[in-house]
């Protein structure tokens, strides 16, 4: 397979850095943030869990990950338009009684937000794939949690994320540090 070289990577890299700075002089500037989080993921139901020594089909474990978000209208009037964001996220749930894997989640999301002030509540709907070895699976993620800002661009992002899937169901809990430019 022939590499690309860094050309592609620096091109990107220019687009996020210069971007923010080209949108100032329209009326609509995005804001982009990055965050990481930390918490437990509970799954509910299904032989999966069951196979793991729990005979009633449960199943817990950490859960980490990160990810990196865009509002495109953050700064607009429209409070529709400035509450809209989007996602991606890689988190991994480790269930405790597990032999040797950890459940992937790589995700995308539609965001909701709702304030615009130093606590912001937000919805979330997305889909993704969940990886496991030997098998991936397509899967949809509801959600909802708040941004809670210390200062101008840090905040705390406790959060409640819910995988419904064919069997087993995961529900994950967890707090986050969010960065926003």
């Amino acid at each position: 397979m022939r590499s690309l070289g860094p050309g592609p990577m620096v091109l990107a890299l220019a687009f996020a850095l210069g971007a923010p700075g080209l949108l100032d002089a329209q009326t609509a500037r995005p804001g982009f943030e990055v965050f990481g989080s930390v918490g437990v993921g509970v799954g509910v139901g299904g032989g999966e869990f069951a196979s793991q020594g729990f005979g009633d089909g449960r199943a817990a474990g950490p859960s980490a990950g990160g990810g990196i978000g865009m509002r495109p209208f953050l700064s607009t009037n429209d409070s529709f338009l400035s509450g809209l964001g989007f996602e991606f996220e890689v988190n991994a749930v480790r269930p405790l009684l597990a032999a040797s894997h950890a459940d992937t989640y790589m995700t995308g999301s539609i965001l909701a937000h709702f304030g615009n002030d130093r606590i912001e509540a937000f919805g979330l709907l997305g889909a993704g794939k969940r990886f496991v070895p030997g098998r991936d699976d397509q899967i949809l993620q509801l959600g909802a949690g708040a941004k809670v800002f210390l200062t101008r661009s840090v905040s705390v992002r406790p959060e409640i994320r819910l995988v419904p899937e064919f069997g087993p169901t995961t529900w994950r809990l967890s707090t986050g540090l969010g960065y926003r430019w």
